[in-house]
Parts: C-alpha cells; structure tokens; sequence
C-alpha cells in the first residue's frame, strides 16, 4: 500500500472509532439489519465498507439473504485497496471509481445511501448535487445517512496554538469545507422524518494523552512538506505535550450526524 494511502486508511479507522457509538445507535434506530441494498459515498480505502460488510451483509448470507453492498470513490489508489479488502471478506461488494455528483447507478437502487467524513470534501454547489444524487438512488421511503461531519470553525483548542491554524489551513488547501458540520441542516432539508445531531465530545485529561502518539503522527505526515514547517511543529509538539502531560489542554471539534428519509 502506497504510503499516504496506508496514512489516510489509518485515520480513516481513527476516525471510525471515534463515531463508533454514533454508528451503532443509528444502525439500531434505523433497523439496518433489516434492509438489503445499500451505498457509500466516498468510501475510500473501505475502512466503513469493511464493518457494514461484516455487519449487515456477510453475517446475513447463511440466512439465505439477497444482499447489495456498493461503494463509490474517485481515488483510484484508494479503491484499489477497498477493493483488496473486500476481496477477503465480502467479494460480492460492488467498488466503483466513480464521482458522487453522478452516481453510476438507477433511479431507485438504494434502501440506505450513506457517508462518513465524505459532504466535507464538496463545495456547496457539488454538494448540492451530490445529495440530490444520492436521493435519485435511493428508494421511496429508503435513508440517506450522515453518520460524520466536523465543523472546524466551531474548534475549541485550549490554550491556543498554531496548529489549529495550520490544520484548517491545510484542510482549506486541500478542498475541505471547515463549516461542512452545520450545513447538514441544508443537506437534508428535502427528506423526511430528518434528524441531526452532534456526535463529538471534549477531549481531557486521559483521552488526549492516550491519542498524543497517533494525532502527532498524522499531524507530521500531513503538515512537515516544508523545512520552515518542520522546525514549527517541532516547537507545537513540544507545547502540546506540556500542555497533555499538565492536565491543561482541552479540544471540542463539533461532529455533526444526521438522516432522512426520501
């Protein structure tokens, strides 16, 4: 695996236990147990096609079930590798290279169209079409599910330090929306039955010193392009630690979920 795809199915997973019980009450509140076609959106190296695969489609084959599990992405390098994951435990999956703004599938094909960490990656008039795609694929009465997106502008980091700034500066360069949390009120405007909600907690004490090591990493690997930038987050990591090992530092990032019904 190509090293940054191996650094973006790390976060990927990071990200997925991070929203673990948000994904567990939806998956029980919308009985997914009981629906047979699904779709994700931007479903990258297959970190979340790997557990609905496992969940809903794999352990459902002995019962007899016809079952239909698809992802879509546009990043060639990362479908590669879903789709050498999903060669080991569901081969049946449907892993297309294809963009969400037209989703290579009929009108109707869909019981559930779901994304994780994916609206972030769309400016407004793409994200528009996107939901607008994803509602065409899904069934009358079917879910279009939200299960993560963060609202950087909302980041509460204390005490302050360059990195916020460096991080959302990054994420703006590379095409993410920092305020992609809150427009999930627009997103799903046009559904039924729609609910939103926030996901995230504030990270103390235990937690943050638990994910020093991980975060850091990421951190260097996304952000040390330059030497000027090295010698920065040399200097940043050094406060950080101080300020986790003192019991001082405090990070809320707002993740919004959210579904509706077509």
């Amino acid at each position: 695996m190509h090293k940054t795809t191996t650094l973006w199915h790390d976060r990927f997973k990071q990200q997925l236990q991070w929203t673990k019980n948000t994904r567990d009450f939806i998956y029980r509140k919308l009985n997914f147990s009981n629906y047979t076609s699904f779709l994700e959106l931007g479903c990258g190296t297959g970190a979340l096609l790997e557990e609905v695969a496992t969940r809903f489609i794999s352990s459902h084959q002995h019962l007899g079930k016809n079952k239909m599990l698809a992802g879509i992405d546009h990043n060639t390098e990362f479908i590669d590798q879903s789709r050498l994951l999903m060669k080991e435990i569901a081969p049946g999956v449907e892993i297309k290279v294809a963009d969400a703004t037209s989703i290579p599938y009929p009108e109707g094909t869909f019981e559930v169209v779901y994304c994780h960490y994916f609206l972030m990656w769309n400016e407004d008039q793409k994200r528009a079409r996107v939901v607008q795609e994803a509602k065409r694929v899904l069934k009358t009465g079917g879910w279009f599910v939200c299960f993560a997106e963060p609202d950087y502008l909302g980041w509460i980091l204390e005490p302050e330090t360059k990195l916020r700034e460096f991080l959302m500066h990054s994420l703006m360069v590379s095409g993410g929306d920092l305020s992609s949390g809150r427009k999930l009120v627009r997103d799903l405007a046009g559904f039924k039955d729609v609910v939103i909600d926030c996901c995230s907690q504030p990270w103390t004490g235990a937690t943050l010193q638990q994910t020093f090591a991980t975060e850091w990493n990421f951190y260097e690997n996304l952000l040390a392009d330059k030497e000027e930038m090295v010698e920065a987050l040399v200097e940043l990591k050094q406060q950080d630690l101080d300020a986790t090992t003192r019991g001082i530092k405090l990070s809320f990032l707002p993740v919004f979920y959210g579904y509706g019904r077509k």
